[in-house]
């Protein structure tokens, strides 16, 4: 505790003269040994947490290793996740526009036969309205111009029907 345990008093004897006597101090020596046993429990201690915190400081390298190879061990898979999901991400634009470009070509396609079955249905019905004009010129019945006039639009809507039907396909 660092005090001392000298009483420091002095004895006096008599008329005015203060003598000191040896026999007012304690003995050093104990109180010597006293102080070189704790400095030595007190080394002991030091060295024993310095050991402890080399310790200590092994386990928390070894951690942040353990923890940084984690890192790391996520970090590649992470890339390799990205680089697949960017990879399948290419293949099903790629598959898009190539269905897109089917479809484009379809839709032309369709269009062409709509455009050739409008034409068609045109010629029939001219060939029809040719048809009435010599009927009529003929003399035919009004009945048989009204039946040949609705087989002509039949066979107009049969084909517009053919045609939708392809567009659905």
């Amino acid at each position: 505790d660092g005090s001392c345990d000298a009483t420091g008093t002095v004895s006096s004897e008599g008329e005015g003269e203060t003598i000191g006597n040896m026999d007012d101090f304690e003995d050093t020596r104990q109180q010597d040994e006293d102080y070189e046993k704790k400095i030595k429990s007190l080394q002991d201690r030091l060295a024993n947490d310095a050991e402890v915190l080399n310790s200590v400081k092994e386990e928390l390298a070894d951690k942040e290793a353990s923890h940084a190879s984690k890192v790391d061990r996520l970090m590649e898979t992470l890339d390799a996740t990205k680089n697949t999901a960017k990879d399948k991400l290419e293949n099903i634009r790629a598959e898009f526009t190539a269905n897109d470009n089917h479809r484009q070509e379809q839709v032309g396609e369709l269009r062409a036969m709509l455009e050739s079955a409008q034409m068609r249905c045109e010629l029939m019905q001219g060939e029809h309205v040719e048809v009435l004009r010599m009927q009529a010129g003929r003399g035919a019945g009004k009945k048989d111009d009204e039946t040949e006039s609705l087989r002509h639009q039949l066979a107009c809507a049969l084909e517009g029907k053919r045609i939708a039907e392809g567009r659905v396909e």
